[in-house]
Order: C-alpha cells, then structure tokens, then sequence
C-alpha cells in the first residue's frame, strides 16, 4: 500500500487496531474513543508524546512495543 500510495500520490485512510502497522504505514493518526476523536496527530509527535490518557493507555498495552521498531525503519 505504501507504494502504491508514493507511486501515485493517493490519500489512504487506514483503519486499524494494529500499532506496529499504524507506525509503518501512516503519516497522521486519530485516536478514537466511543466513536469520538480524541487525538490527532503526526505519527511521531503522537506516539512520542501522546497527551490524551486513552492515547496513553493503548500505547502502554502494546505487547513489546514494537511500534517503536516500526517508525525507526
């Protein structure tokens, strides 16, 4: 998908519970919560430093945290 997407410079709108996927593949997140956006932000200031604490919950509930091994590629 990212290619495509580099290739010919199409918006994909992801959705996903998938962390590891999300810090591979997107260049902003919403955060939703109950149907609502509660954060929204670029990948990396968002997972960096999330401010919402549901944000911050399911940051902390990723299993090994790969997520962070994702965005560094």
């Amino acid at each position: 998908l990212r290619e495509l997407q580099e290739e010919t410079g199409v918006g994909i709108i992801f959705i996903t519970h998938d962390f590891g996927i999300v810090a591979k593949m997107c260049d902003r997140v919403a955060v939703m919560q109950h149907g609502e956006v509660v954060e929204l932000g670029t990948t990396e200031v968002l997972f960096g430093s999330p401010k919402h604490s549901y944000t911050k919950s399911l940051l902390d509930a990723v299993p090994g945290k790969s997520w962070q091994q994702a965005s560094d590629q």
